[in-house]
């Protein structure tokens, strides 16, 4: 199985220690390709160029699992999300265990589940999507105080 990995450092969770886990894990697993995003906008990018594994991994939070979709959305590649945001609301949501190799177990051992994708302004998305006073709100969360928050920021 070639499995292609796209990575987020700057993710609230993510740390070295842990992409050496997910790297030993999969080590005798699968054929691994690492993508390490530096800025907005990699993580769909290197979505979008990957055009022959059989799994992507996002290893992030929401905003790199949309980026990601964005990137492979209109074609039939396998997404599967190793959850190391702030919130994880999508992971959360479909029941994907914060445990690393809980979640790799499911990735490589279950079927993909289908997921309905919803579409603004030419993007898609998996979770949600908000108009007017909660739009506004998230618009205007401060990234310095949502640790603080956690959840309901």
């Amino acid at each position: 199985m070639k499995v292609k990995l796209i990575a987020n450092p700057i993710a609230s969770r993510f740390s070295s220690r842990q992409l050496k886990k997910i790297e030993n894990f999969l080590r005798h697993r699968a054929s691994l390709d690492f993508s390490i995003t530096s800025k907005k906008g990699d993580a769909e990018t290197y979505a979008r160029a990957d055009k022959d594994s059989d799994l992507i991994i996002a290893v992030g939070g929401d905003g790199t699992i949309n980026e990601i979709i964005n990137g492979i959305a209109e074609r039939e590649t396998p997404l599967a999300i190793l959850p190391m945001g702030m919130s994880d609301v999508l992971a959360t949501e479909l029941k994907i265990p914060v445990d690393i190799e809980k979640a790799l177990n499911i990735a490589l051992t279950k079927p993909p589940r289908k997921v309905s994708l919803g579409m603004i302004n030419g993007r898609y998305f998996a979770a949600m999507v908000g108009i007017g006073f909660d739009a506004e709100a998230v618009f205007h969360v401060n990234p310095k105080t949502k640790p603080i928050f956690c959840e309901g920021a």
